[in-house]
């Protein structure tokens, strides 16, 4: 179908009207949520209709507030208001937790200012971690996070498994300590528990002197402080990470 281009817009005149750039404009195209009303199929050239300013300046808004493209594709597709306002209530929760997390950051940022950024040696040996092996991740971490009011996080390390991790307290301070959910239907019910220590290397010989079993000696993990593993005299886990 052939499409005169009387009436329409080129698409610089169609970002001065909307506050959008050129640039902006053809990566809306590209990602089909704001697509020229005809293309000149000789020059490539994009123009607009006058009616699409309105639906133009409702993505700029959207995309204001950091809604993300696919998101603001929802919002546009759909006819029910009901899903859209499920949606942007979504996206205000995402900010709600990200405005946490800055705000973490800034306190800590604050703190660094005040008070430079040494950081005090860590001092005597403590918990800092528990693995638990689940069956299936979903179940345990609806459990965890509700039962706890904690959120965990996906990770992996190369090609292992993808587990949950969640973080209690502040970073290297008495009161953090890290919970991973690990999917290993064969060790449900198994505990693998880690250790912050002043010297990794000491410590992992005086485990073994003291008839713990080796499992691997220290050594670096990329994302890792530098850990070893032994195994107590009953054959629990015990992961030794140096502080």
């Amino acid at each position: 179908m052939l499409v005169s281009r009387d009436n329409l817009l080129s698409i610089g005149s169609f970002g001065l009207l909307t506050g959008l750039s050129v640039t902006t404009l053809r990566h809306y195209d590209d990602a089909g949520i704001l697509e020229p009303a005809f293309v000149d199929p000789g020059t490539s050239y994009r123009y607009y209709h006058p009616h699409q300013v309105r639906h133009a300046r409702v993505i700029r808004r959207l995309r204001a507030v950091d809604l993300p493209l696919n998101d603001i594709k929802g919002v546009l597709d759909t006819a029910e208001e009901a899903d859209v306002r499920d949606l942007l209530v979504k996206h205000r929760e995402r900010l709600a937790r990200e405005a946490e997390v800055l705000s973490e950051q800034l306190t800590v940022l604050d703190e660094l200012i005040e008070k430079g950024v040494d950081v005090p040696a860590v001092r005597g040996n403590r918990i800092v971690m528990i693995n638990i092996a689940v069956e299936e991740l979903e179940p345990c971490r609806r459990f965890y996070e509700e039962a706890l009011g904690v959120e965990f996080a996906e990770e992996t390390h190369g090609d292992g498994p993808v587990h949950l991790n969640a973080t209690f307290g502040e970073w290297n301070t008495d009161s953090w300590f890290l919970v991973a959910l690990w999917p290993s239907p064969e060790l449900a019910g198994t505990v693998n528990i880690g250790f912050l220590v002043e010297d990794l290397d000491a410590t992992y010989q005086r485990a073994l002197g003291a008839g713990g079993a080796d499992e691997h000696g220290p050594r670096d993990e990329p994302g890792m402080p530098r850990f070893a593993q032994v195994r107590d005299p009953s054959g629990n886990h015990i992961g030794l990470y140096q502080g």
